[in-house]
């Protein structure tokens, strides 16, 4: 799982929120460390979610 600085995931999140790509973004307490994914490109293996019944899981 690769991990973003801040810097790096605002602007990986403004060129995708821009594009009108979707995406999902999760962040530590401290804002040191990102994660971010274009839905597309989430491995459920690595990051399951549900955000009001829009999921990548299938069960």
């Amino acid at each position: 799982m690769n991990f973003y600085n801040q810097e790096e995931a605002v602007r990986l999140i403004n060129q995708w929120g821009a594009a009108g790509q979707p995406l999902i973004f999760i962040v530590d307490y401290k804002a040191a460390q990102w994660f971010v994914r274009a839905v597309e490109d989430i491995d459920p293996d690595e990051v399951l979610y549900n955000l009001d019944g829009f999921t990548n899981n299938s069960c």
